[in-house]
């Protein structure tokens, strides 16, 4: 393609493009609210959702209280989701089914609500507040309906989300005994494994937490290295009934002969 064939068609596009634009723009401005629905309804099956949206911004209070302000406010929340927008899309799912309670997508906008918050979960290593808001709305999504064939997915959600938590408390508590805060490790590994006792991280931490618990024990002066070296040895014993064959068990050994050598030097003293 020469030059002025790459030119001609460029001012093409661009003249398409602005007449679209154009065309959109007196649509938006019009009070023939009938048109501005079918437009609507065309974006939206087209996947133009932002000017979908921006039309069924304007029906949704134009059409309050006739028959097509259910589906307008429903389409209103789906093109938030298809746009990436979940925050807002769950707000405006929640806010139809409340709005509409009998309608027959309202365990739909429900689920969706729902759903929606549980994308808008960030990565574990992120502050958490919006995965437990997913986990108790997926819940309530449960509760209520209790016999939807969406149900096994919203519990696959809340293993996920759940999941998610028990990492971010394990690397929190891992953390500490990264950088040698022994104390504080044996606080959280303990809390964790407390917490969770199915955690895939629970072999880990418990290693760790013999690992904290021999370190803090060592440096520890006097008075209290002996009390310190029975809680390591209780937390090698500990690990060694739960994983007789774990992945940690050799390094848990080694820790375990250490932990006996020095009681050992303190009951010769």
């Amino acid at each position: 393609m020469n030059k002025k064939s790459f030119g001609f068609l460029f001012i093409l596009l661009i003249t398409i493009l602005l007449s679209s634009c154009d065309g959109f723009n007196k649509l938006s401005k019009s009070k023939d609210y009938d048109k501005k629905y079918e437009a609507a309804l065309d974006y939206y099956e087209k996947k133009d959702y932002f000017k979908a949206q921006q039309l069924f911004d304007e029906l949704l209070v134009i059409f309050r209280g006739q028959p097509r302000a259910e589906e307008v406010f429903f389409k209103y929340a789906y093109s938030y989701y298809h746009m990436g927008d979940y925050l807002t899309a769950a707000f405006y799912f929640q806010k139809y089914a409340v709005t509409f309670p009998k309608s027959g997508k309202t365990e739909e906008a429900f689920f969706m609500s729902a759903y929606c918050k549980y994308l808008d979960s960030p990565k574990f290593s992120l502050d958490q507040a919006s995965t437990y808001d997913a986990i108790s709305q997926l819940q309530t999504f449960i509760n209520i309906y209790s016999n939807s064939p969406r149900v096994d997915t919203a519990n696959m959600y809340i293993d996920e989300l759940r999941l998610k938590l028990e990492r971010k408390g394990f690397e929190k508590a891992k953390l500490y005994h990264t950088t040698g805060y022994d104390r504080s490790a044996i606080t959280a590994l303990t809390l964790f494994v407390k917490n969770n006792p199915g955690s895939l991280y629970r072999e880990e931490a418990m290693f760790l937490l013999l690992d904290a618990s021999f370190r803090y024990a060592s440096n520890s002066v006097a008075a209290k290295k002996a009390e310190r070296l029975q809680d390591s040895r209780q937390a090698y014993q500990t690990y060694v009934a739960s994983f007789p064959e774990g992945s940690f068990r050799s390094r848990a050994d080694a820790i375990s002969k250490r932990i006996e050598s020095e009681i050992a030097k303190i009951n010769i003293e």
